[in-house]
């Protein structure tokens, strides 16, 4: 019902966030099928009154696990986020998906700016489906805003060819 009162009032898009915790140990199974059910959940309803959908999924770092753990949650989330979009009868054309860069914990050694960007790639060519229109990679636990802007800045110019667009910072 409130969906197609925004669209009335002029709202072309809605926006889903959700936090998955990452550490060595976590996230469970149960917290990623979850989150991803109800991102399911509410693209459909958006959808049904006209709303495309923006899925931010972050990925809250904590510990000190290494930038390939980071990148494994990530494919998980991912997946299982179209996954869920697709069994609830969402359009998967109608979604822009905002995937967080994959960076090392706090406590581990710093990631580097091509070894983020390169993991975060192969992280999203792995999981989402050419019909995704476009992407825009989230920055959070990076240190300033210079840093999150050659982040993406760098994904931008890796990505050049995929099927998806990378929104411009």
């Amino acid at each position: 019902e409130r969906c197609g009162e925004f669209y009335a009032l002029g709202a072309r898009f809605a926006k889903w966030r959700t936090e998955v915790l990452c550490s060595a140990e976590l996230p469970t199974d149960v917290s990623v099928w979850e989150n991803t059910s109800r991102l399911g959940h509410f693209a459909k309803s958006c959808q049904k009154s006209g709303l495309a959908v923006a899925a931010e999924v972050s990925v809250v770092h904590e510990g000190k696990h290494t930038v390939e753990r980071t990148a494994y949650v990530t494919e998980k989330v991912l997946s299982q986020s179209i996954r869920h979009i697709n069994e609830q009868d969402g359009i998967v054309e109608g979604c822009v998906l905002l995937p967080a860069m994959c960076i090392a914990g706090p406590e581990a050694a710093p990631t580097l700016l091509l070894e983020a960007v390169g993991t975060t790639l192969q992280s999203v060519r792995r999981t989402l489906p050419p019909a995704v229109p476009g992407v825009l990679p989230f920055t959070e636990g990076l240190p300033s805003l210079e840093d999150a802007a050659r982040h993406v800045r760098a994904f931008q110019e890796d990505a050049i060819g995929e099927p998806w667009a990378v929104a411009p910072v």
